[in-house]
């Protein structure tokens, strides 16, 4: 078994079949730049032709400085030649872009058996066939063919068999306030597959939280001893199955070339090892993001439930539906803590759960009332997550709810063990000034009822199973 760890790091690098003319080389420099790789880099074509200021030489032979990471931009059928010869100049970790593979027919599937074969043979990790590569943030590295990587590396990994939807996950993510420490584009897996890279995922202490984008699993059992130990390192696994339709399942075999399989077999599994399902991208990134933000609170054995402060009447319904759909938990307000709240309600709203302020956050007595009703609720014992929802607008003056964050971030302060979260009420464009908030004092904002409420039942559902398998 070859680890996926010998893609990761590296000081030099090789793009084989780099010219001026080659746009998937390019992007991969951009990729490299853009990550802050300090490292060395050459092009490798017949005509030692240079790209930019990135020298080029004829041959691996001929390059002048020590390199332990490749990339091979050639057609297909040039791949196993190349992959040898990094074999035997000693490079361990390598990124084939090129597809012609397995996803295309006979012939595509005797050549990337020739990879698997000559990477077994020296050693070598291999990212793809047929991808865009990966990026790891933390260490500055690149093979991805992507110009703007994030400047900021983060918590969360993301592993996707497709490239085209890692770069949906990467743009979107980055406007939601996620950010990452790897990103990794699988493609056809012909020597490093999902569980080589959870693995290595599990294993590195600046991840986190892990989102996988799979069509199929080439391994179930290795896969599955891969998810236990997630769950035992309480690293939460967010995951969206492609190919769970009949014509999905028909495009996955002409994409990577993987069988899609049964989709009931992948549930069932995920369900045994906690590993966390959703059906889109946007509910991928709101877990992802909420997931991060709880590590504190997933690494808790025991497990509250959830108060939400509402103004709305409504909201508070809403919220009350959402919840009751997913199985989410509101516990009733202790006898104590309704007492105390009731003199701060007033006599416009009962103290339950939601609690509703029946009044506006823009109205000066909601910000000593928020206030409040935070360290009454963190005294109450019965609650370990707070979902205060707040109107925050795509535009214009924000001054209340910036206001109602500073509240919400002194309480997290305050109360270090629980979790504080900022509920919008629609799926609207973010203000850009509320994002700057959030990404200075690390208030996890969710977006939309649907999607937060949402968010927030995977994290107790996760949370729960934990609490059952990790006795």
């Amino acid at each position: 078994m070859i680890s996926a760890a010998r893609l990761f790091r590296f000081s030099g690098v090789v793009i084989v079949g780099a010219t001026p003319r080659n746009s998937m080389a390019g992007q991969v420099f951009d990729g490299l730049k853009s990550a802050g790789f300090t490292g060395n880099v050459a092009c490798i074509n017949p005509n030692a032709e240079a790209v930019g200021d990135v020298p080029g030489y004829a041959s691996l032979a001929d390059v002048p400085f020590p390199f332990d990471a490749a990339v091979i931009v050639v057609r297909a059928d040039r791949v196993p030649g190349v992959l040898a010869e990094c074999g035997e100049r000693g490079v361990r970790g390598v990124t084939i872009v090129a597809g012609g593979f397995v996803e295309s027919g006979p012939a595509g599937a005797a050549l990337q058996a020739e990879v698997t074969a000559i990477a077994e043979r020296f050693g070598i990790a291999v990212c793809g066939p047929n991808c865009m590569g990966f990026a790891s943030l933390h260490d500055r590295t690149s093979t991805y063919a992507r110009a703007n990587l994030p400047k900021t590396a983060g918590t969360v990994a993301v592993l996707s068999h497709s490239g085209g939807m890692l770069n949906e996950v990467l743009s979107y993510g980055e406007y939601r306030g996620i950010r990452f420490s790897t990103l990794i584009s699988s493609g056809n897996e012909a020597v490093c597959t999902v569980a080589d890279y959870v693995d290595y995922l599990v294993d590195d202490d600046r991840t986190s939280t892990i989102g996988l984008i799979v069509e199929g699993i080439r391994s179930p059992d290795r896969v599955r001893a891969a998810f236990e130990r997630a769950a035992r390192a309480r690293k939460p696994i967010v995951a969206i199955k492609l190919g769970t339709s009949a014509l999905a399942a028909a495009a996955t075999l002409t994409h990577t070339g993987v069988d899609a399989g049964s989709p009931e077999q992948f549930v069932a599994l995920a369900g045994q090892c906690g590993v966390t399902i959703v059906e889109d991208l946007e509910e991928l990134c709101e877990s992802l993001l909420l997931f991060s933000g709880a590590r504190r609170l997933i690494a808790k054995p025991a497990v509250r439930g959830l108060a939400a402060i509402e103004v709305s009447g409504g909201g508070k319904e809403l919220i009350c539906d959402l919840a009751a759909r997913r199985d989410l938990d509101l516990p009733v307000l202790g006898t104590t803590t309704a007492e105390r709240l009731a003199p701060i309600l007033g006599d416009l709203s009962a103290p339950s759960n939601p609690i509703d302020l029946a009044s506006s956050w823009d109205h000066p007595s909601s910000f000593a009332q928020h206030a409040a009703i935070l360290d009454l609720l963190a005294d109450d014992g019965g609650y370990d997550v707070v979902a205060s929802r707040v109107t925050v607008l795509p535009s214009g003056s924000i001054d209340s709810a910036l206001e109602h964050g500073r509240i919400v971030a002194a309480a997290a302060g305050r109360h270090p063990t629980m979790l504080f979260t900022v509920l919008g009420r629609a799926s609207d464009a973010i203000n850009p000034v509320w994002q700057s908030f959030c990404a200075e004092t690390g208030v996890t904002y969710l977006q939309g009822y649907r999607r937060g409420i949402g968010a927030l039942a995977n994290l107790d559902a996760y949370r729960r199973f934990l609490s059952r398998s990790l006795r």
